[in-house]
């Protein structure tokens, strides 16, 4: 098992303390192919962000069998989403807000530290683009802080 950092580094104007967001980030297996088991690291998640929901939509299908966990390794590797299909019609989108995976029917998940947000595939990918969306709020932790 390898972890590939393809992530995107989020970007939060400091000054404000408190913003809605989305990141998105294209992982597009033709370029950079994974095995069985690999950790694809596909969005990075600030400290002091919670993250509400995961999108994923189907850009180009794999072509073959290729189904993939979304969550966050170490804590709850299938939180967001369980077993999605990489192979599905182009199109489709699942959505973890809509769910019963972990982090769904909790409103989401709070990063007390930067962490990323993770694709664990069930199956080798060489040809999948998937369009991974993550929706949430960042809040200032120097705001969270002096609220305590």
């Amino acid at each position: 098992m390898a972890t590939l950092d393809l992530a995107k580094k989020a970007g939060f104007q400091p000054h404000l303390d408190y913003q809605k967001f989305a990141l998105t980030n294209l992982i597009d297996f033709s370029v950079n192919e994974a095995a069985s088991a690999d950790v694809i690291q596909a969005i990075e998640v600030v400290e002091g962000c919670i993250i509400t929901n995961v999108k994923c939509i189907v850009i180009v299908a794999e072509g073959g069998t290729l189904t993939f966990d979304v969550g966050v390794t170490g804590d709850d590797p299938n939180g967001f989403d369980d077993a999605v299909n990489g192979n599905d019609s182009v199109g489709v989108i699942t959505d973890s807000a809509s769910g019963t995976d972990a982090y769904a029917t909790a409103n989401g998940k709070y990063f007390s530290s930067s962490d990323t947000i993770d694709l664990v595939l069930d199956d080798a990918a060489d040809t999948a683009k998937i369009l991974v969306i993550a929706e949430g709020f960042y809040i200032n932790n120097a705001t969270v802080q002096s609220t305590l």
